[in-house]
Parts: C-alpha cells; sequence; structure tokens
C-alpha cells in the first residue's frame, strides 16, 4: 500500500491509500485542517501531521482511518512524523518557542502513545526525520549535512553534502541513506 495527502475531494489536503499499482484509492480523513506527510510503521498505523487544531500537530490512526488520536498538543508546529521500525517510537520535527525568547527548531522523539517526548539539541536546525530499518533516525541539519544517529541522538555520523538537502531518507533494505 501507498499512503499520500492530497486534494482530491475538497479545499483541505486529505490521506489517502491505494494499491501499489494504482488502484482502490481509499480516503482515510476528512477534517477541516490539512493532513499531510503520511508515514506506515508496523502493525497497521499511519502517522501524520495536521493543521486540524489550527497549528500543525502529530496524529496516528490505524492503516483504515479509524482510532484517528492527537499525540502532540502545543502552541508550537510539529510536523514530519516517522515510525521507527518495531513501533515504539515516533521522530519528528518542531519548532518551539520557549520563555525568555529562546527558539528551538529540530528533532523531538516520543513514544508511540505521545508520552516521554525528548527533543534531540544538535545545537543547529534540524528536520526531516527518517527511521532506517536498523532504528537510526537520518535527518537533515541546517548545515547541509545528512545525519544518521541513534534513537536518543547519540552516536551521529554526519555526512556532507554539496547541494540543498530537503529530506533524507534510508533505503528500505540497508542502513545507507539515500538524499
Amino acid at each position: 500500500k501507498i499512503a499520500f495527502s492530497g486534494y482530491r475531494n475538497g479545499f483541505f489536503r486529505s490521506i489517502y491509500v491505494m494499491n501499489a499499482n494504482g488502484t482502490n484509492t481509499v480516503r482515510l480523513t476528512n477534517e477541516a485542517g490539512n493532513d499531510e506527510e503520511p508515514s506506515f510503521g508496523p502493525n497497521g498505523k499511519i502517522v501524520f501531521s495536521s493543521t486540524r487544531d489550527p497549528n500543525a500537530e502529530i496524529y496516528i490512526m490505524n492503516d483504515d482511518g479509524t482510532g484517528q488520536t492527537r499525540l502532540t498538543n502545543n502552541i508550537s508546529s510539529d510536523t514530519g512524523p516517522s515510525i521507527s521500525p518495531d513501533g515504539s517510537k515516533i521522530a519528528f520535527t518542531t519548532s518551539r518557542n520557549y520563555p525568555g525568547g529562546t527558539t528551538f527548531q529540530g528533532i523531538c522523539v516520543m513514544n508511540v502513545n505521545g508520552t516521554n517526548e525528548t527533543c534531540l539539541d544538535n545545537g543547529t536546525v534540524d528536520f526531516s526525520p527518517s527511521y532506517g530499518p536498523n532504528g537510526k533516525i537520518a535527518f537533515v541539519s541546517l548545515a547541509l549535512t545528512v545525519v544518521a544517529g541513534s534513537r536518543s541522538g547519540s552516536g551521529a555520523n554526519h555526512a556532507s553534502a554539496k547541494r540543498n538537502i530537503a529530506t533524507a531518507r534510508f533505503k528500505a533494505d540497508s542502513p545507507k541513506i539515500r538524499a
């Protein structure tokens, strides 16, 4: 199956699934807000971001559209979720404003039920996390670097790039990064 977001039936983007050959397209969400960036996880779950609240938050649902549950709840923008291979964690991009004018834009990781959120601060702007099959997270750093590290952010390996990178994903059957 393929999950995607689009404007097929209205003003707001919705989440759809279809067979890999393009048949049997089914709309899973239909809310007043943009539902975007779906990512399949194990055990029939899909995580996605939505502006239905109205700022972007992270949601999870079953792959048939049932059980839509909001996982983050704050005034910041939470986007680009990715579920770990074992289905226990979700990595996502956030932009947080803290008292005193401090701003954090980077990667956070939480349990699949929305608890135990931890932000991984590399001292730069990081975004577009993607879990690889080995449980490491690939993400893009403002320094135009693709990074692969452990779930806790430790053991990061940087791969410099000479072009603008928007996303980084692991190849499905390999721990190597495709940028």
